[in-house]
């Protein structure tokens, strides 16, 4: 833990710990003031914890405060605001009546924030720890001489694992680049682009900077410079490893804000490994990903801990460790078979274990079958259908298979990646920057976009520019795939609220109606998408949207539920799914989704059929839904999985029309050679 750990450092330089920009309070502005004219004054750090933050009032960083109307959204003048350092506060003049007020500022963290949560969860009684700043030459100095000097005292130690590096989420979660400030980091920044950055750019009123939110070209410059300083800063540590003849491995958590592994630059730091804590499939294909490290190893939940990083009890006596990490290992291991892990791990008080010994059971049934599924990979990799998907968001492959941290149960873009985790397709995360600029791949027969509207993963602003409507529109006109989930293309302004209806076949209204749609000349019962949805009902979705309107002629709604009971019934169905022929290419919409056996089968047939590839859907494929397989041509043999608590009879669709049938016990894994 490169910048924790010394406060006796720390103590006696306070300047230079983390620093990160707060948004104040607001506050209104009630009375009658001075001729009219009202004063209001803003307590600084009033609601943030004062054990965790102090304020930064020197006079290089009180150039970066920022005082707003938030009414109005103005910036006030520095000439209508002043500092009162024996309050803590900035007092705004010429406020008007019932406008509300606040301000952006720069603090120290004096608490450490992966010691804090320790501190909590563990109830351990030690100092807290302060997080000192690289940004200053002198930190890293001293970080160099602790890591040599830990080296020494532990020369038996053939890996080196760095827990964090240097900084860790803001504010906004996972990803959010608010701790990596500093004024003197932000005038480097500003000598090299030319350029400043406001507090504003990384407070957005005090929203921060979250990953769903689409990055501004300013934040994502900040990205780019931050990045640049951590592979500058991190190399010649790795090298000190090397040069000790011990491997350097990387957790993908706690400070890892700067690293960007996806990023093709990662590759020059020579690190030997990668880290990533899981709970899903989704966050086991991060790993997978990070294709610059020689060894991928996951490090599974629930930890040692009494209590989850999601404050679930867990080792504890009203803890379910066991069952905890039999549904984690049900979700991870349908990645694991579609990606190559090498390790897998836990982390935290090994003597937590003593009144679970059925948890220390089921721990050595998960590592027989990881090692079982790491040696199939050793002879290649797994069969993938003639379908390579290409993911569309803001982010590209800097956030590929990444939400907003862990599952996110409310995002159709999460539940989405979820069910991709384990399909067998290619895929691969776009920008919509690079499709604007470049178009598509080759290779690439199916796009998707997800994600409610305005956010990273829809597109929000993105979709105003029509060289990116052109290229996805000419890609499916000339015979490719799009698949969209939620509000797909969504941009408010124009006469279309999703910019992709016209390919999709519906839109959506944003403004809730009142009116029932009838849909009954739409339906089309038994299509090959919705061929395994659940008899007699709809599918399961979250935040499945209304006001829906079909655009195309060719437009049918495959899968539907019905919301009411009338005369007239077709007036009371909600689509759920919606495929639409255009051109010589096709598309499908699903009005929301979930992660679960039939809508992970039906997003299966979704890619297959827009793809034009539906024959090729049976090969390798279970009958049963809670039934999933991989086949190893390298290795000539076919890993079969039964993610329910229930025993599984299930036939095997093979190569050339063959069947092989299988009994599966609850959770099991069978290898048959084929």
């Amino acid at each position: 833990c490169l910048i924790r750990g010394d406060n006796a450092f720390a103590r006696a330089n306070r300047d230079k710990l983390q620093q990160i920009f707060l948004a104040s309070r607001e506050v209104l502005a009630g009375g009658e003031g001075d001729g009219g004219a009202e004063r209001v004054s803003i307590e600084l750090l009033a609601g943030f914890p004062r054990d965790v933050y102090a304020l930064n009032a020197s006079p290089e960083s009180r150039e970066y405060w920022q005082v707003f109307d938030r009414t109005t959204g103005e910036e006030l003048p520095r000439e209508r605001w002043r500092f009162l350092p024996d309050k803590g506060a900035v007092e705004v003049s010429g406020a008007r009546r019932w406008h509300r007020y606040g301000a952006d500022f720069l603090a120290f963290e004096i608490w450490e924030s992966i010691n804090r949560y320790n501190h909590r969860v563990n109830n351990w009684k030690t100092e807290p720890e302060m997080p000192l700043d690289p940004a200053h030459p002198e930190v890293r100095e001293r970080m160099k001489a602790n890591l040599a000097a830990w080296l020494d005292r532990n020369p038996h130690v053939s890996v080196v694992r760095f827990t964090t590096f240097y900084y860790g989420n803001g504010r906004g979660g996972w990803g959010d680049y608010g701790r990596t400030v500093s004024p003197r980091a932000l005038e480097l920044f500003r000598q090299r682009y030319g350029y400043r950055l406001t507090a504003e750019t990384f407070t957005n009123g005090g929203l921060y900077n979250p990953t769903h939110r689409p990055p501004s070209k300013e934040y994502a410059d900040w990205m780019a410079f931050q990045h640049d300083f951590f592979m500058e800063t991190t190399r010649p540590l790795v090298d000190m490893i090397h040069a000790r003849g011990k491997k350097a491995f990387f957790l993908l958590g706690d400070q890892w804000i700067g690293s960007e592994p996806l990023e093709g630059r990662f590759a020059e730091l020579g690190m030997d490994g990668v880290v990533k804590s899981v709970f899903n499939g989704f966050e086991a294909r991060i790993a997978g990903a990070t294709e610059s490290v020689p060894v991928r190893e996951i490090r599974f939940h629930p930890y040692f801990f009494p209590k989850e990083v999601t404050g679930k009890p867990t080792f504890c006596p009203e803890g379910t460790p066991t069952e905890d990490l039999r549904t984690y290992w049900a979700d991870i291991r349908r990645a694991c078979l579609r990606v190559r892990i090498d390790r897998i791990g836990f982390g935290g008080y090994v003597s937590l274990l003593e009144k679970f010994p059925d948890f220390v059971e089921y721990v050595a049934e998960v590592s027989r079958q990881a090692r079982t599924i790491r040696a199939l990979h050793e002879a290649g990799a797994p069969y993938a259908g003639p379908v390579n998907v290409a993911v569309l968001s803001s982010w590209g492959r800097t956030r590929a298979w990444m939400c907003s941290g862990h599952m996110q149960h409310a995002s159709v873009y999460n539940q989405m990646l979820e069910s991709l985790s384990g399909l067998p397709v290619g895929v691969e995360f776009l920008s919509f920057r690079e499709v604007a600029e470049r178009g598509l791949p080759a290779h690439v027969n199916v796009v998707v976009n997800a994600g409610r509207s305005g956010t990273a993963w829809s597109g929000g602003e993105a979709w105003r520019d029509p060289a990116l409507v052109e290229r996805l529109t000419e890609f499916v006109a000339r015979g490719g795939g799009l698949v969209g989930l939620g509000e797909p293309s969504a941009c408010e302004g124009g006469d279309r609220f999703f910019r992709l209806a016209h390919v999709l076949g519906v839109d959506r209204e944003p403004v809730p109606g009142e009116g029932n749609a009838d849909y009954g000349g739409w339906l089309e019962a038994g299509h090959f998408i919705a061929a395994d949805a659940p008899a007699g009902g709809g599918l399961e979705f979250v935040s499945s949207l209304p006001n829906l309107e079909l655009v195309s002629p060719d437009a049918r709604v495959v899968a539907w539920v019905k919301t009411g009971e009338c005369a007239y019934f077709h007036k009371y169905l909600q689509p759920q799914i919606v495929a639409n022929r255009f051109r010589s290419g096709r598309s499908v919409y699903f009005a929301g989704f979930k992660y679960n056996p039939a809508n992970t089968r039906a997003l299966g047939r979704a890619l297959f059929w827009a793809a034009g590839q539906e024959a090729a859907f049976d090969e390798w494929r279970c009958d049963d839904l809670h039934a999933e397989c991989a086949y190893f041509p390298g290795a000539g043999r076919l890993a079969v999985v039964n993610n329910s608590r229930e025993a599984r009879r299930t036939a095997v669709h093979l190569t050339g029309g063959g069947r092989l049938e299988l009994e599966l016990e609850p959770l099991a894994l069978a290898v048959r050679e084929v």
